[in-house]
């Protein structure tokens, strides 16, 4: 006994169209969630960072940079200060104060980015 199928998809066209959009509105909620990632890593990294004057913390900056179309997005945390980085690699308490913060909120956060984009996208 053989049994025979046939089997026909409809829509593909219709799909394929609506991929690229799709595509772009979920690299757009990453995007836009990994950049309030950095600004809680900046916020936190700030309390970190030993104060004297104040200028090194108020000089801390979140940037984003969309990468190539689909390929995603970097954020960068930087503490603009000219001494931030003899500060963050030497100061005899507070050393490591950016790493540290990344470091303490990188536990959750696969899942914060995961749950951002689903809440955003629906």
């Amino acid at each position: 006994m053989a049994f025979r199928f046939d089997v026909r998809y409809t829509g593909v066209g219709q799909v394929q169209r609506r991929l690229p959009a799709a595509w772009q509105r979920y690299s757009d909620a990453a995007g836009k969630r990994l950049y309030d990632e950095g600004i809680a890593v900046l916020q936190l990294a700030r309390v970190l960072a030993p104060i004297k004057t104040g200028f090194l913390r108020r000089s801390g900056a979140v940037f984003r940079q969309p990468l190539a179309r689909g390929k995603g997005h970097a954020v960068i945390i930087v503490f603009r200060a000219s001494y931030a980085m003899i500060v963050h690699e030497t100061h005899p308490t507070r050393a490591k104060f950016l790493e540290q913060a990344y470091r303490m909120l990188a536990i959750g956060m696969k899942a914060r980015l995961e749950g951002g984009i689903k809440s955003e996208v629906r």
